[in-house]
């Protein structure tokens, strides 16, 4: 049996002038997220963004794992108690709400969850983590994080946590398109990966089978980055699990 892997979409809200879609909501997604759940063995299926509590549960119910990738948009810091930074780029309310509350009903029901970029600072704040706003004004030391999509900088693998036990290494070249990062992990997190500067490149629950945030873009390097393969196939292995265990 393939295990059903939800992957939240970003969601056009049809208005300001970055919108592709003026008047009119689209839901979107890139098609590198769908065809590494597909290579890897399991079925996924786009989740909209809705702000019904029931149609959220709904989908919990019947999926047996959660991918929450990237975004444009960076989360409102109201949702972890600070004051916008002046570098705070465009929030998306809607889309960051139904994230937030599906990423706490995943892990309540002890799905397996893996969070791509702005998808690890999801996790990261649903389990009541902060972030950096803005990399460059804030970590003033760091080096370049955002830009670029083929692999640009290492990061270094902790010992001894499940990324580094399905990576199989201790350090890794990785793509790079964010501006903030994990500050604070959230509750049960621990870092697992940090860029050279200091810079945290993942988190994880080891306490749980998989729930595991990176910052990076595996699903743009799947084809031809082992490294990546394995965390998607470990990924879909951890809900095939869950799809076989009957719990719900």
């Amino acid at each position: 049996m393939q295990p059903i892997i939800g992957i939240t979409c970003d969601l056009d809200l049809g208005t300001g002038r970055e919108t592709r879609t003026p008047g009119r909501r689209m839901h979107m997604l890139y098609d590198d997220y769908v065809e590494a759940i597909f290579c890897s063995g399991g079925l996924p299926v786009l989740l909209p963004s809705s702000r019904d509590e029931e149609s959220r549960t709904a989908y919990v119910a019947a999926l047996h794992g959660l991918v929450i990738p990237g975004s444009p948009a960076d989360i409102d810091p109201a949702c972890y108690g600070e004051e916008p930074h002046v570098r705070l780029g465009p929030v998306n309310l809607l889309r960051t709400e139904c994230e937030l509350r599906l990423a706490r009903l995943a892990l309540r029901h002890e799905l397996p969850v893996f969070g791509i970029c702005g998808g690890a600072q999801v996790l990261n704040v649903a389990l009541g983590g902060s972030l950096y706003q803005d990399i460059p004004a804030q970590i003033p030391k760091a080096h370049k994080h955002s830009g670029a999509s083929e692999p640009a900088h290492t990061v270094e693998i902790a010992p001894g946590t499940h990324l580094a036990s399905i990576v199989g290494t201790h350090e890794l070249r990785v793509n790079s398109l964010h501006h903030q990062a994990v500050k604070v992990p959230g509750q049960g997190l621990v870092v697992s990966a940090s860029a050279r500067d200091g810079v945290i490149e993942a988190v994880e629950s080891p306490d749980r089978p998989f729930v595991i945030g990176v910052q990076w873009h595996p699903e743009r390097l799947f084809t031809e980055d082992e490294a990546a393969r394995r965390l998607f196939t470990a990924f879909v292995q951890a809900a095939t699990a869950r799809s076989t265990s009957g719990l719900r």
